[in-house]
């Protein structure tokens, strides 16, 4: 980071880093809650939305939907047919599948 991006961080308290270079959605949400999150909504056999996420999961609804965009922009999901809704690609299910096998270190 350099010493003007360090400087806007302090007086702003934000990042300025654009979207893809932003590794997870928000800082609300744990890096375990997040790839918990990711495996359900790709281990998913219909579209699913942040209310679905949240069932699944057990985390706010609020929070899972923080999930959807970079699983989107990481290519493990696709957009589902109503709004805001989503399927895992093959990617996402491979992940899914591997996380199921316990066969984590594969996917990595």
């Amino acid at each position: 980071m350099s010493t003007q991006q360090t400087g806007a961080l302090l007086a702003t308290g934000r990042a300025r880093l654009g979207p893809e270079e932003r590794l997870l959605p928000s800082p609300k949400l744990r890096a375990d809650q997040h790839l918990l999150t990711i495996v359900a909504a790709c281990s998913a056999v219909d579209p699913v939305g942040a209310t679905e996420l949240a069932e699944r999961t057990g985390i706010a609804a609020k929070t899972c939907g923080l999930v959807p965009v970079f699983a989107l922009n990481s290519g493990l999901l696709v957009k589902g047919h109503r709004r805001a809704s989503y399927l895992p690609s093959e990617k996402g299910r491979h992940v899914a599948r591997a996380f199921q096998q316990g066969a984590v270190h594969e996917c990595l």
